[in-house]
Formats: C-alpha cells, structure tokens, sequence
C-alpha cells in the first residue's frame, strides 16, 4: 500500500514538473530586442528604441504630465547609448533642462515585453509594460 502511494506522489510530481516546465516561456536571443518599444502611464507615455545587437537603448522620447505642464523630449544616446544587461536590465536617469526622469526596467526571457518602473519629478512613480511596436531594420 506504501509502495503503492510513493509511486502515486511521484508520478503527480512528475507531471506535474513537466507542465511547469512546458509552459514557462521560451528564451529569445537578446537581438529579439531590436525595435521601437512604447510604454503607458498615469501621467504620460514613453518610447525607446533599442540597437540590432540588443544591447543598447539609442534614444528615448517622452511625453508626460507635470502637474499641468505638458514636457516632451527625445533623448538621444549619442556616443555612449544606454546599455541592456546580460539579463535585460536597464536603468539610466534622463536629465534635460528641468526634466529628471529615472526608468528601471527588464526584459522578459522571450523578449516579448519589458516591465519596470517610472518616476518624474512632480508627476508621479509608476510601474510600466512596454510592448515592441517597430521592428528595427
């Protein structure tokens, strides 16, 4: 009757292993970044183009809401591009003339989306989903 059980157990383990595993997402090379990625929040919207190597964010244009006073920008990362970690990560601070905005964020292991977090002076600190909209050439 033991015996029995311990093989019940282990054969739902089993099962239940392989499921886990056949449904966690398939791992992308970091050239899937390649593109134009755009993201949404409370009080604006953001977008980063990232290099055909998928490691470096090139430029960055925003638009946000600072407590009435609409600022909008495209940042260039000229030279020194911003640079995407082995594991997706990124974060840079952007300041230009009053504006000071830190974005923190990650790929997903099949390069499909980035998540992280916003924050603007007198705006707010939100956490974002940016999605690709435009392949790179």
């Amino acid at each position: 009757m033991r015996s029995k059980f311990l093989f019940v157990s282990v054969m739902c383990l089993a099962v239940s292993l392989f499921l886990l595993t056949s449904c966690s997402e398939e791992p992308a090379p970091p050239e899937a970044r390649a593109g134009t990625w755009k993201a949404e929040v409370d009080f604006g919207e953001f977008n980063f183009m990232v290099d055909e190597t998928g490691t470096k964010i090139l430029s960055i244009h925003y638009k946000f809401d600072k407590g009435g006073l609409v600022v909008e920008s495209t940042m260039d990362g000229g030279e020194n591009p911003w640079s995407i970690d082995e594991e997706g990560k990124f974060s840079f601070f952007v300041l230009k003339l009053v504006d000071g905005i830190t974005l923190e964020g990650q790929f997903n292991v099949s390069q499909t989306n980035a998540t992280g977090i916003c924050e603007v002076p007198d705006a707010g600190s939100q956490n974002w989903v940016a999605t690709k909209t435009e392949i790179a050439d």
